[in-house]
């Protein structure tokens, strides 16, 4: 299928829903009225793509980001376009070689609560106060015989924890992931948190398991991987997660700290995902984005043929399954999460204390492999809701 520019494709569905009133003026933040504005917009983009299910999403700012993905444009441009008011911080990292250099990505910058009671706020990148950043970007891999995405790489540089050593026993991290389930029939199942979907996905929990450096932390995933209800938790490796830790100076700052490396399959299919496999290219291999499914990490624990990872889109999802429509105003907005949350436990936390908020925002992968990161900015407005932090 032969589809036009991505800036045609926007002035037309903005045109024909301005023409019909579908778009007015929005409220600043995200929930309600802005958010079903964006998503009947969406709904339009998915049938021009070719994109079934439609991801329906219960924030604005995970409405843009997946507008911005599938139609290979600027987040920033696409807020405008659409006529979102209120404002986002924004980075986009290109697909690059493993192992990343984090001199050359952009990372989102938050300035960290001191401790659980705390929310981290986000910031500009440049800003003093700023003291946890959140990078996101994906790297390729072999797929039968392909060079292709395969895995996103999420990096987490804390300069809250000064200190090098863990004591056993405790709760370093607790990391959202939005992972999916891909059954043998082909059929994709998000992962929630014990609160259900949009409120909670699953949670990477990174604990002590003795006393010292990077090598005694250990990565743990509890979610429901069946769609019951049922919370269950799998050791990290098995669901094919990586997870690694350093101490040291970086690129952000010269005072030794802190940091977090975490990277997860993807699970990006043509019959789930069409628009990833028609025709864009990818900057390094020159190539269609996806050639082969990229089914994510088989993982015998959850059953035969059953795989795991993150899909493209701006988790989390309204419900299970992806097409499943958000509830529609005048309906209050769904209680909602980041889809990438992260607390750390730092020089103020104690060693059995809870980790402090330091990171909170939304990660798409968009058709060319270009990875985009965003986080609203407060304040909202009254009467709009705004996703939250499980922990």
């Amino acid at each position: 299928m032969h589809i036009p520019s991505s800036l045609l494709r926007i002035a037309l569905v903005i045109a024909a829903l301005v023409g019909i009133g579908a778009i007015a003026p929005a409220r600043a933040g995200d929930g309600g009225a802005d958010a079903g504005t964006v998503q009947s917009i969406l709904n339009t983009i998915c049938l021009d793509v070719s994109q079934s299910p439609c991801p329906q999403l219960p924030t604005v700012s995970q409405g843009v980001l997946e507008l911005a993905g599938l139609l290979n444009t600027r987040p920033e441009a696409m807020r405008a376009d659409v006529k979102v008011a209120g404002s986002a911080l924004y980075a986009g990292n290109t697909l690059t070689q493993s192992p990343p250099a984090l001199s050359s990505l952009t990372p989102l910058a938050f300035v960290g609560a001191a401790t659980a009671g705390g929310q981290a706020v986000p910031t500009p990148i440049y800003d003093p106060r700023a003291n946890s950043f959140f990078y996101a970007v994906m790297t390729p891999g072999d797929v039968g015989g392909v060079e292709q995405p395969v895995t996103l790489n999420l990096f987490y540089d804390y300069l809250l924890r000064t200190t090098p050593t863990f004591i056993a026993g405790q709760v370093v991290a607790k990391l959202s992931l939005p992972l999916v389930v891909l059954r043998p029939d082909g059929s994709e199942l998000a992962v929630c948190g014990a609160a259900g979907c949009p409120a909670s996905v699953a949670t990477l929990t990174v604990k002590a398991t003795c006393t010292g450096g990077a090598a005694c932390l250990k990565g743990y995933v509890t979610g429901d991987f069946t769609g019951t209800g049922a919370q269950a938790t799998y050791a990290a490796e098995d669901l094919g997660i990586g997870l690694g830790a350093s101490y040291g100076k970086s690129v952000i700052s010269t005072q030794p700290h802190a940091s977090f490396a975490v990277q997860v399959p993807l699970v990006v299919t043509a019959a789930n995902d069409a628009p990833y496999f028609n025709g864009f290219l990818n900057p390094i291999t020159a190539a269609p984005a996806f050639s082969n499914d990229q089914i994510g990490h088989l993982t015998p624990v959850l059953g035969t043929g059953v795989s795991v990872g993150v899909a493209p889109y701006a988790a989390p999802l309204c419900s299970n399954p992806a097409g499943t429509a958000c509830p529609a105003p005048p309906a209050p907005a769904p209680a909602s999460t980041y889809g990438f949350c992260a607390s750390f436990s730092n020089n103020f936390t104690s060693p059995i204390g809870k980790p402090a908020p330091a990171v909170a925002a939304y990660v798409q992968i968009g058709i060319d492999g270009e990875t985009l990161v965003s986080t609203p900015v407060p304040p909202f407005s009254p009467g709009t809701t705004a996703a939250s932090c499980p922990f």
